[in-house]
């Protein structure tokens, strides 16, 4: 139970009591509240998405630290959360069928009017494409913990999940946001009904990789091609606006609830910083740097002619702060010219340089690594070690690209001697970072590996001489 202001019968989120698994919008110590907590909670379903997030983020986490005993812990908890979000699939379609609020970026997402004016549920796009999300994650740690049981039931998971996806894209290859059960698409520009572009689910869909590269393609096209969903240049949530929020069905512009009333408000066309972030991981695919370029700058360079700044210690606790503007600002302009096609390294002509020579730190541990390969090539099997060693020999091939590199006088700030010096120290310290890895990979083959792990520890051992 929720037991929200400290009673089950202080608040609405009070005497919620969620399906196990779920997790909440908010919290603090003894009290949660499951669903999202902006607008009309009556309205809305479990925050079903937002599970699926935090099972992507921790994932995430957990896969970076390589902490078997934390994935241990963590992973039944998760999947507590993932088998939350598998009771709402619908076996006809291999897709979720949820309401109201229970998208990620809620409440943006209404469900579906039904004809006595309540709103039923539909086929939300991002469930699908955060939750898959998450499967590909979770396999990861299958991996690691060796559990095939479980890897197998997470696998069948992901195969149906993504070949359900395809369901949920219009016919220029970019998702709707959502499907009505009777096959009615939200989201799909040019329709007289429901016809935005929703920014958030596509830019997630090529961001976090459920997509393959032509889909990402085409996602990342559509939005190029439509300047209302960046207009200076950060991505807006949709354009041009939401007609089938709860709020104001069949208009672009509600009444009735604060934050609403115009396009631009909150989750109706505004922008969020968590979304800019997933929109820079789909540049980064799709190696869109004139677009990260432009979203640094905005995030960088947006100034107000006059300050307000407010000290924590000197305010009382209760505050009550209002702010009047009388318009009137100049129009907005990037401070410097993009450059057409970035790049640091001249392809070819007088200022092209040869890679430098490595640091007496990385040279013996490229020659092993280098040595190691040529042992490896006649190994099967041995598929996995030789992508450890490919990237950990870029590594320090990149050391000795970055060295010889002119960055100019900085984009954002000045690239000083120190900095300089720094960011050379970084390249080198991760190329030792890559080796070392591999080093106690090799310790942990010659302990406690199989034959086959014993005997490739062992011509690593002869690879070091």
């Amino acid at each position: 139970m929720s037991m929200w202001g400290g009673s089950p019968t202080g608040s609405f989120f009070s005497h919620l009591v969620a399906p196990d698994g779920s997790l909440g919008d908010m919290a603090r110590p003894n009290e949660i509240g499951f669903k999202q907590g902006d607008g009309d909670q009556n309205v809305h379903d479990w925050y079903y998405e937002a599970a699926a997030a935090g099972v992507v983020m921790q994932a995430e986490i957990l896969l970076v630290s390589r902490d078997l005993e934390a994935i241990r812990y963590f992973l039944p908890k998760m999947e507590r959360a993932c088998d939350f979000i598998e009771k709402t699939r619908d076996p006809k379609n291999g897709l979720f069928l949820v309401g109201p609020a229970s998208n990620l970026l809620a409440p943006s997402y209404g469900g579906v009017k039904q004809p006595d004016g309540t709103f039923g549920k539909g086929y939300l796009a991002g469930l699908s494409i955060t939750y898959l999300a998450a499967l590909d994650r979770m396999a990861e740690l299958y991996k690691m913990t060796g559990d095939k049981a479980k890897l197998d039931e997470y696998g069948r998971r992901q195969k149906i999940t993504r070949e359900s996806l395809p369901l949920l894209l219009t016919s220029d290859g970019y998702f709707a946001k959502s499907m009505e059960p009777g096959g009615v698409k939200h989201g799909v520009l040019g329709q007289e009904r429901f016809g935005y572009l929703e920014g958030v689910a596509n830019a997630d869909a090529a961001g976090l990789r459920v997509v393959d590269d032509k889909t990402a393609e085409s996602i990342y096209k559509q939005i190029a091609g439509f300047p209302a969903i960046r207009p200076l240049d950060f991505l807006l949530t949709n354009a041009p606006g939401l007609d089938d929020t709860y709020w104001n069905w069949g208009h672009t512009t509600g009444e009735g609830f604060s934050g609403f009333h115009k396009f631009g408000d909150w989750v109706n066309g505004g922008v969020w910083g968590t979304v800019e972030g997933r929109a820079i991981l789909m540049y980064y695919r799709l190696g869109k740097f004139e677009d990260i370029r432009r979203s640094a700058g905005r995030a960088m360079t947006v100034k107000s002619s006059d300050e307000v700044v407010l000290l924590y210690n000197d305010l009382p606790e209760n505050a009550k702060i209002e702010m009047t503007t009388e318009g009137g600002w100049p129009g907005e302009s990037p401070a410097t010219a993009y450059p057409a096609f970035p790049a640091l390294i001249p392809e070819q002509g007088p200022q092209a340089q040869a890679p430098a020579e490595l640091p007496e730190s990385l040279k013996k541990p490229f020659a092993a690594l280098t040595a190691m390969k040529r042992r490896l090539a006649g190994e099967r099997d041995a598929e996995d070690e030789i992508a450890f060693i490919d990237a950990a020999i870029k590594s320090c091939q990149d050391y000795r690209v970055r060295v010889t590199m002119n960055p100019g006088p900085g984009y954002y700030r000045a690239i000083t001697p120190e900095r300089r010096k720094g960011i050379n120290k970084f390249y080198e310290q991760a190329a030792l970072s890559m080796y070392q890895g591999f080093v106690k990979r090799m310790e942990r083959y010659a302990v406690k590996g199989n034959t086959r792990q014993r005997r490739i520890a062992s011509l690593f051992s002869e690879a070091q001489k």
